[in-house]
């Protein structure tokens, strides 16, 4: 149980990292939907990583990581070649293109 042992390092303090949120109600902050509750019941469940650029949150780390080399601060540089859409990552493109310009399958 991954979620578990991220919630039991989180909310009883082993965990030691820079980039961690103290935003949940468990070490002081005020987040909704803590402390304890799996990530598929919890509304908002807890976010230790937060950006220290711009401020926005994240439960896993490496979310973060992409976040923080791929979209913030940062210009889309993927471009639709079918219209003017872009998107900041290569995944959100290709959904686009699927569904939006491909027909649907017979």
């Amino acid at each position: 149980m991954k979620w578990l042992d991220k919630w039991y390092g989180v909310h009883v303090g082993t965990k030691k990292d820079p980039l961690s949120l103290t935003g949940c109600a468990a070490v002081g902050g005020t987040t909704t939907g803590c402390p304890g509750s799996p990530p598929e019941v919890a509304k908002d469940p807890c976010k230790q990583y937060a950006c220290p650029k711009c401020g926005r949150s994240y439960m896993w780390k490496n979310t973060l990581m992409r976040h923080l080399r791929n979209e913030c601060g940062k210009e889309p540089q993927f471009q639709c070649p079918f219209c003017p859409h872009r998107t900041k990552l290569k995944s959100n493109l290709t959904q686009h293109i699927r569904y939006k310009h491909m027909p649907p399958p017979s």
